[in-house]
């Protein structure tokens, strides 16, 4: 399942999957998440540092993730955002959804 705005993409450049609902999952969420150690090694790799050199990834908030115990490992840290803070941390969402209400 693709979404249509990405109907033009042969090839994409990220991995993309999605569920009819549209939902995040926990199961979904930790699947991505495998994957993304993987390529973040990867890059690691291709850029000229260590394969075990540390990563932090920061997430939002989301009650569907696992638990960051569970991700973090092997140099691989994931910290989360406390609650409520991603309009004060990232403003552009404020102009994002500022310009999508005036719209609609």
């Amino acid at each position: 399942m693709r979404p249509k705005k990405l109907k033009d993409f042969k090839v994409m450049p990220f991995e993309y999957t999605g569920s009819k609902k549209a939902w995040v999952t926990t199961k979904r969420t930790t699947e991505w998440f495998n994957s993304f150690v993987r390529q973040a090694r990867q890059h690691c790799n291709s850029i000229g540092l260590k394969w075990d050199c540390k990563i932090i990834l920061v997430m939002d908030n989301c009650s569907a993730y696992p638990p960051a115990e569970i991700l973090s490992r092997d140099n691989f840290e994931v910290i989360y955002l406390p609650p409520n803070c991603t309009p004060l941390i990232q403003p552009q969402d404020q102009g994002i959804l500022r310009s999508l209400k005036c719209r609609y």
